[in-house]
C-alpha cells in the first residue's frame, strides 16, 4: 500500500484559508447581532451566507492547491478590510 503525504506548506496554505473564512464568518456574526432585532429577514439572510461559507470551509481539502489558492485570493483581502467586505459581499 502506497504512502500518501502531505506538505507542511500545503497544511499552513489550507489552515490559511480556512482562517479567512473563519474571520469572513465573524464578521457576518457581528452584524447579524447588529441587525437581528431590527432586521429579522436581514439577519436570515447573512445567516444564510455565514452556512455557505461554513459549506465552502467544511469543503476545504489539503492538497487541492487551485482550490485553496483561490480561496486565499478571493478571501484574504475581504477578510483584512471590512470595508472592502461589505462593499464586496
Amino acid at each position: 500500500m502506497g504512502e500518501q503525504t502531505t506538505s507542511f506548506e500545503a497544511v499552513i496554505r489550507a489552515e490559511i484559508a480556512i482562517g479567512l473564512l473563519n474571520k469572513a464568518r465573524g464578521l457576518i456574526c457581528e452584524r447579524v447581532a447588529t441587525v437581528a432585532l431590527e432586521d429579522s429577514d436581514g439577519a436570515e439572510k447573512l445567516r444564510g451566507k455565514r452556512r455557505a461559507l461554513l459549506a465552502i470551509q467544511n469543503g476545504i481539502r489539503i492538497g487541492d492547491d487551485g482550490q485553496i489558492e483561490a480561496l486565499i485570493y478571493e478571501w484574504g483581502p475581504r477578510a483584512r478590510d471590512t470595508a472592502l467586505f461589505w462593499r464586496e459581499f
